[in-house]
């Protein structure tokens, strides 16, 4: 027998005596509705799913947190008459999963973390949910992450001071995009420290609650806000500390503000309609600081100030149709 043989052999007996190699799922399938490697939960179908896959989602209510931690689309799929999958809060509550530096604990009922996710036509209820002390309650957690939410809904946050429907966390090229986010509690979005961000065509209502509707913080680079339709809310668009931000083509009715640029530079605020606030515009630049920002264009109707400025150096502010109240300066 040759050493060639012997070699091989004795290769084929050492392999013998491995265990055999799992093999990541590429087909991962939560539900019966279709074939494929099939899961009871999606938090499963996610642990086993291959990076980049799809995993595909029947139907149903499913009591349980997910965490995403890898590359991947997570998406509803439709089966009879039905497309609605809905994440809800598993028996044991909603625990907590992350941090936030400006929240603290956060327990999230989506939690996606340093990976490029997408998640499509997903549902997630936050009825029952508690937001104790020391956690903040998170629908759905984008954090030093990226990629899309898109077709999906946050609804029904617990109603409290620390509850945030759909948070962006230290995230890098993160659309949100043609959502629904209803009964909001203290954030409908909020984004902090992030960069590349895109939040257009979404649905934000939060009738009778003081919740922000999308609330930008402390941004490291752009984010463009169009065409979201806001009401109900406390104030509907925040920017707070940043540059380079575009909020065009939004429609905000019956908010107590409109949109609030504090302390940014070099952003774009225009063709926006603003229906029934208590203010329209709102712009605090830095002391000392130029400003550089572009707000022209817009509509404000029946607001008791139009157009309040304070500390505004180098911001142009002309044209607006500002009906039925004022521009201060104060």
């Amino acid at each position: 027998m040759s050493r060639t043989k012997l070699v091989l052999i004795a290769a084929l007996f050492v392999l013998a005596g491995l265990p055999a190699r799992s093999f990541a799922v590429t087909n991962a399938v939560v539900g019966r509705c279709k074939s494929g490697t099939q899961f009871t939960t999606i938090q499963a179908a996610v642990n086993a799913a291959s990076v980049g896959s799809v995993v595909q989602v029947c139907p149903g209510s499913y009591p349980e947190q997910v965490v995403i931690q890898q590359a991947l689309t997570l998406k509803a799929i439709s089966a009879g008459n039905s497309s609605v999958v809905t994440i809800t809060q598993p028996s044991g509550g909603v625990q907590a999963n992350a941090t936030s530096g400006i929240w603290g604990s956060l327990a999230a009922q989506l939690l996606i973390q340093g990976a490029n996710v997408t998640v499509n036509g997903i549902s997630i209820d936050g009825t029952s949910s508690t937001c104790s002390s020391p956690n903040a309650w998170v629908g759905v957690l984008y954090q030093a992450a990226g990629g899309l939410l898109t077709n999906s809904t946050v609804a029904n946050a617990p109603q409290c001071f620390k509850g945030i429907s759909a948070f962006a966390d230290a995230t890098t090229n993160l659309t949100f995009s043609n959502n629904a986010i209803t009964g909001c509690s203290s954030e409908c979005i909020e984004v902090d420290y992030a960069t590349k961000t895109t939040i257009t065509s979404n649905t934000i209502v939060s009738t009778g609650s003081l919740a922000n509707g999308i609330e930008l913080l402390n941004l490291d680079g752009p984010a463009t806000v169009s065409n979201n339709s806001l009401s109900g809310l406390g104030e509907a668009l925040i920017f707070k500390n940043g540059t380079g931000g575009i909020i065009t083509g939004n429609t905000v009715v019956a908010c107590a503000l409109g949109i609030s640029l504090t302390q940014v530079t070099q952003t774009r605020v225009q063709s926006n309609r603003i229906a029934e606030p208590l203010e329209g515009l709102r712009i605090i630049d830095a002391p000392g600081v130029a400003g550089g920002n572009t707000v022209t264009k817009n509509t404000v109707l029946g607001a008791q100030l139009g157009l309040g400025i304070a500390k505004s150096t180098g911001d142009v502010t002309s044209p607006n149709t500002i009906v039925g109240s004022t521009v201060v300066l104060y």
